[in-house]
């Protein structure tokens, strides 16, 4: 049993995905998105869409795809689309405000 629990934790920590998220440095990521996406949009637009997606799929895929992305998330990443959708979502939510 604990060898099985070592080798999931070696797997886990030599994962390269895995390996470039570091939550010490976790506004990094939300950063580095506000800055990609406030090109084309409000900063409210994209801080609510930020929100949203974190939400939908966890700060840790999140900030894995910026981590790999960064500048071409919008553009690369597997949450592209919907990010996309949520940015929609949100323009739509601010201009009924």
């Amino acid at each position: 049993m604990r060898l099985a629990i070592l080798t999931g934790v070696a797997i886990f920590a030599a994962s390269p995905a895995i390996a470039a998220v570091n939550l010490a440095y976790g506004q990094e990521y939300e950063t580095a998105y506000l800055t990609q996406c406030t090109v084309d949009q409000s900063q409210r637009t994209c801080q609510c869409a930020m929100e949203l997606l974190q939400e939908k799929v966890g700060f840790w895929d999140f900030a894995e795809q910026v981590s790999l992305h960064r500048e071409r998330f919008m553009q690369e990443s597997d949450l592209r689309e919907m990010a996309t959708d949520l940015i929609a979502r949100c323009t739509a939510i601010g201009a009924a405000q």
